[in-house]
């Protein structure tokens, strides 16, 4: 899922089937995404970072541009009882499904499994 401005393209969420990898379907996906973005120009596409520096993640989006840019998010919980239901939500959830805990810097919590 892309969101976009005049000047900018921001990327929110994204995933691909693993078996898949070896076709590069997230390549092919962000290619078009820059020509599409080109020809309304738009002058950015912001992907964002990793889960952690230098990861993955980030390489793999690197490889599209060397820029890079500071970035700062801001973790606030609003509604501290729907933050709680949705992580009762999740718990029940992880039981369900076996799910594999990526890391404990995930927020918000509910995210922190695949």
């Amino acid at each position: 899922l892309y969101l976009y401005d005049d000047d900018n393209v921001y990327s929110y969420l994204g995933g691909a089937d693993h078996q898949f990898a070896s076709l590069r379907p997230t390549n092919g996906v962000v290619y078009t995404l820059i020509q599409w973005a080109q020809a309304r120009g738009i002058k950015r596409l912001i992907l964002g970072g990793g889960y952690a520096p230098d990861d993955g993640i980030f390489r793999f989006k690197q490889t599209f541009s060397p820029l890079t840019a500071d970035f700062k998010i801001y973790r606030q919980i609003h509604l501290p009882e729907k933050y709680a239901e949705l992580q009762a939500l999740h718990s029940q959830w992880v039981q369900n499904k076996g799910a594999v805990k990526v890391t404990g810097n995930y927020f918000p919590s509910y995210r922190e499994h695949v």
